[in-house]
């Protein structure tokens, strides 16, 4: 699917770009810490906020309590996809477990067929990846 974006989304999403960079580098080092994780959650960064506003141009407000979070899945080591979710306002998302955090991703997958058919098509396309770097690796030059 192709999205197109307007001037002034583009130049918006510029913006933020660098934030978002900064934000999922911190996410992969943070699975480079927790080598037994494949899941994350934690509170949805400013950049990320910013760059869902560039492309949606309004975001659902959060209901009475919440906050919004970033549920992140780790799909291959240099592989990680994301979805914004509402968590409870007391909580920074540090303190869910794995078990939490993966029925979480399981429940917004089942909600959302976007969603699975996009963790679809990036696990095919990390899994192609991968297969060719051990092709690769187990050939001679």
């Amino acid at each position: 699917m192709t999205t197109l974006h307007s001037r002034q989304q583009r130049r918006s999403l510029e913006r933020y770009a660098q934030g978002v960079d900064l934000v999922t580098a911190s996410d992969k080092r943070w699975f480079e810490e927790h080598p037994g994780r494949e899941f994350r959650i934690r509170r949805m960064a400013a950049p990320e906020i910013g760059s869902a506003l560039a492309i949606r141009g309004e975001l659902k407000p959060i209901p009475d309590g919440a906050a919004r979070f970033t549920l992140v899945r780790k799909l291959s080591p240099t592989c990680r996809m994301r979805i914004f979710i509402y968590g409870p306002s007391h909580k920074t998302g540090q303190e869910t477990g794995e078990d939490v955090a993966a029925a979480l991703w399981d429940q917004h997958v089942d909600r959302s067929a976007a969603v699975l058919q996009r963790q679809f098509a990036v696990a095919a396309i990390v899994s192609d990846h991968d297969a060719g770097d051990e092709a690769f690796e187990g050939g001679s030059a």
